[in-house]
């Protein structure tokens, strides 16, 4: 006690530490075999110098580097009492019974002062790898959380372009093909009707845009977007978009007249290929697309009729060769790159359903 007081007050004069902590690990060391010989030596003692053992621990607190110098010395002095036996065992200062409790007492003391640091470390690094699992499990819940929840979001080329790591901020596409959908009613909907004819209208143009190859794309204001070549490359993209709007024109009218949601509202439809820019925006999942050729494919369905395919004379140019079309002089684009305006009414007969590419079936429709 009168050591460790003299230490502090040390310290306290001096505000450092490491020479009080240097002095009590030597203190560790010598004490203890000082003891031992002063009862007779080493087994008269009960292996008192074994306590000695505390000054490498605490020098691997404080002194990690040098704590093995810590250790060859009560190595070195344990040896030494083992080698001075015979002299410090003429007159032991125990009798044999309490030398033997002695010993249990030193070793068992030792020994736990051994264990217990050693078993709350390997506690600290139980509890340590465990929250290590947990958090690498949360992470990759999470993140499959967020991957289905992208798959749900977005169109399958977009999630699956993400998934792959692949860029999606936002990337230019010049040469997409858009087709635009809108609804329009005919008839006020009955007393106390409640029709949702969004969500129908919606489902039905996501099926036709998947078995046409085309990405289908929500838009805020209603309508729907299908659209080829974006974000990847579709063969035929514009005469695919075509052979959508045809049957979604007549799949339409059938769901119409058998009454429903659809029921009294019409279809708007409109075609074009143009540029447009497409990624993913702001902090959520929420996949855009604008631009000059997104634009006018909306202007082109905002100037159409229902039950009508209103197309650009851009998309009529690619597509004449297989298809028929007729001019529309009611409705010019007006600031646009081209101002007439053409209705889409079929394929010509015996034209393939994929313009230039001969043999290519028709996509199926379920």
């Amino acid at each position: 006690a009168a050591l460790q007081g003299g230490l502090y007050l040390v310290y306290r004069r001096s505000g450092r530490l490491e020479g009080p902590l240097a002095a009590h690990t030597v203190a560790n060391l010598l004490l203890p075999f000082v003891d031992q010989a002063l009862l007779g030596g080493l087994m008269a003692s009960g292996c008192l110098g074994l306590w000695a053992l505390v000054g490498p621990l605490t020098a691997l607190v404080h002194e990690r580097r040098r704590a093995w110098l810590w250790f060859a010395v009560f190595v070195g002095l344990l040896l030494a009492s083992a080698a001075t036996e015979a002299r410090w065992a003429v007159h032991p200062a125990t009798s044999p019974a309490l030398a033997h409790w002695l010993l249990v007492l030193n070793l068992g003391g030792v020994l736990g002062i051994l264990y217990f640091p050693l078993a709350y470390l390997n506690h600290l690094a139980m509890g340590l790898r465990e929250r290590i699992s947990q958090e690498g499990a949360a992470a990759s819940l999470g993140q499959h959380r967020a991957e289905r929840l992208a798959v749900h979001l977005l169109p399958p080329a977009v999630a699956a372009l993400l998934q792959a790591n692949a860029s999606l901020v936002m990337d230019a596409y010049p040469q997409a093909s858009f087709l635009v959908a809108g609804l329009t009613p005919l008839l006020p909907p009955p007393p106390g009707r409640r029709a949702d004819p969004g969500a129908e209208l919606g489902a039905l143009f996501d099926a036709l845009a998947a078995a046409h190859g085309l990405e289908s794309v929500p838009c805020d204001d209603g309508l729907r977007l299908a659209v080829g070549n974006v974000p990847r490359d579709t063969s035929q993209a514009l005469a695919r978009a075509a052979e959508m709007a045809l049957a979604l024109r007549q799949v339409f009218a059938e769901r119409a007249a058998e009454g429903g949601d659809l029921g009294g509202f019409g279809l708007r439809l409109g075609l074009h290929h143009g540029p447009a820019v497409a990624g993913i925006v702001g902090s959520g999942l929420r996949y855009e697309i604008w631009g000059h050729g997104q634009a006018v494919a909306g202007r082109l369905e905002r100037l159409g009729r229902p039950g009508a395919i209103l197309a650009s004379g851009e998309a009529r140019r690619r597509l004449e060769a297989d298809y028929d079309f007729t001019a529309n002089p009611s409705a010019r684009l007006r600031g646009a790159d081209e101002d007439d305006t053409w209705w889409l009414r079929g394929r010509l007969p015996g034209r393939p359903a994929w313009g230039v590419e001969r043999g290519a079936p028709p996509p199926a429709f379920i």
